[in-house]
């Protein structure tokens, strides 16, 4: 393996998150760091090896490769595929899934020793099923943070307040009722999920991830579900395709 050091990198849909990986680093410790876009060449510096996911538009996503081939950097676009660590993708046309979710996917299966809810609460929220290696399909639907604002923009004389910390409970003004309402369907997204997986796996395990994980882990029920948390699934992903590809 190259003494090159290894830089991962997830760019969101809202932010670009980094890490530095080594053979000897435990992905399940892996911590991601956030980095403003035009900052983000800093870290090129020293000449690293880079493996990049990107579910940003075509044009950003050129702009980074522009600068990975300036700075003369062996670089690799991580994409969506079939089938990968033996995981069917159930996608007929595999490209029409972004490959931060099969990503998430790669790094969530590494985790667990049997089948798995991968959940990926950033902007949207996603959920997959996995069992026996095969992905059943998944969902797609508004983040906590995206239900608010959709609330709140479209509605007379509904407001919300961004620092409000949502809970379960009924809300007894109006911006507890749309951080709760949000929360709500949130969770129960998750349940209905876990419920799908209950009658296809006897064990499975829910990997949480995303920016709104140890919010939404705070209303899930641990005691009846296994949940594990991990900071980021994509640049988990991300470093298992790298040991498996030698970069």
């Amino acid at each position: 393996m190259s003494d090159q050091p290894k830089l991962l990198i997830d760019v969101g849909n809202t932010q670009l998150k980094y890490t530095w990986f080594e053979s000897t680093d435990l992905i399940s410790d892996l911590q991601s760091t956030t980095i403003e876009l035009e900052s983000w060449p800093s870290l090129l510096a020293g000449k690293p090896q880079v493996l990049l996911c990107s579910v940003k538009s075509h044009d950003l996503t050129v702009a980074i490769v522009n600068q990975l081939k300036l700075a003369k950097l062996d670089y690799r676009i991580a994409e969506t595929q079939a089938e990968a660590f033996g995981i069917q993708n159930s996608y007929q046309t595999v490209t029409n899934m972004g490959s931060d979710r099969w990503m998430a996917m790669l790094g969530a299966d590494l985790l667990v020793n049997n089948d798995v809810l991968v959940v990926d609460a950033g902007t949207a929220i996603t959920c997959d099923f996995i069992v026996n290696k095969q992905h059943l399909g998944g969902w797609i639907a508004p983040g906590l943070g995206m239900l608010r604002r959709t609330v709140v923009s479209n509605t007379q004389r509904v407001f919300d307040f961004s620092d409000t910390k949502a809970q379960l409970s009924p809300g007894k003004d109006t911006a507890n009722c749309v951080a709760n309402g949000a929360m709500a369907q949130i969770i129960g997204m998750i349940m209905q999920a876990a419920a799908i997986m209950q009658t296809h796996s006897a064990q499975f395990s829910i990997v949480l991830t995303g920016g709104d994980r140890n919010t939404i882990q705070n209303q899930l029920p641990e005691n009846q579900l296994d949940i594990i948390v991990h900071n980021n699934l994509v640049l988990a992903g991300l470093a298992r395709l790298s040991l498996k590809n030698n970069i």
